[in-house]
């Protein structure tokens, strides 16, 4: 009965770590570190368990399988910290890109062609849905006049100059990860004087 209280509070302690180790300890942000801060707090919470209930039953030393205790704790809580640190970052980690994706699969739905490609003197152009010989740009999330972007206007100017498509429109939507989204002043100047059209979904 003693044993079981110990192993229970060291479980618990380990469990408790796992799931949430960075909000308790900045050292169990990791996989290996939630591994090690719950071994070490399932080691402690079975001490503090064993030995409270030691000291409630009548004639039992306070130490009286202390030491087994701790040490089948410190396993449980790091099995359990490192069980949790990986349910944790199932439920929480998204893949690389998955925002700028909410917007090209909005465009999609449009019809027309995905991921069209053209070359230019600058370089080939991806166009993330061509509808109509009209390319449509999806932007997700606050997005700046990068020389990145600036490029990407750049392209589509050149496209339009040579005929191979008739227009562009560029669309804005809020990110989901950040809850901001459209075009930075300079950027929205850019485009008007570019020609490019702006459509801002939010």
């Amino acid at each position: 009965r003693a044993g079981q209280v110990g192993l229970a509070s060291g479980a618990v302690a380990g469990a408790v770590t796992g799931a949430l180790g960075p909000l308790l300890l900045p050292a169990a942000g990791t996989f290996l570190g939630s591994i090690i801060v719950s071994a070490e707090l399932g080691g402690l919470g079975g001490a503090i368990g064993q030995i409270t209930s030691n000291l409630l039953t009548p004639c039992t030393p306070w130490y009286d399988g202390v030491p087994e205790t701790v040490a089948v704790s410190i396993v449980i809580g790091g099995v359990l910290g490192g069980a949790g640190y990986g349910i944790r970052q199932r439920l929480t980690s998204r893949p690389i890109g998955w925002t700028g994706r909410a917007g090209e699969k909005f465009l999609q739905r449009l019809g027309g062609r995905s991921q069209r490609y053209f070359r230019t003197s600058q370089g080939g152009r991806y166009i993330d849905q061509l509808i109509n010989r009209v390319a449509h740009e999806s932007k997700v999330g606050y997005t700046s006049l990068t020389a990145s972007v600036r490029l990407q206007i750049a392209k589509d100017v050149e496209l339009i100059t040579i005929g191979e498509i008739d227009a562009a429109v560029w669309h804005f939507f809020t990110s989901p990860a950040t809850g901001k989204g459209g075009p930075s002043g300079t950027l929205a100047e850019a485009l008007r004087q570019a020609g490019i059209s702006i459509v801002r979904h939010y």
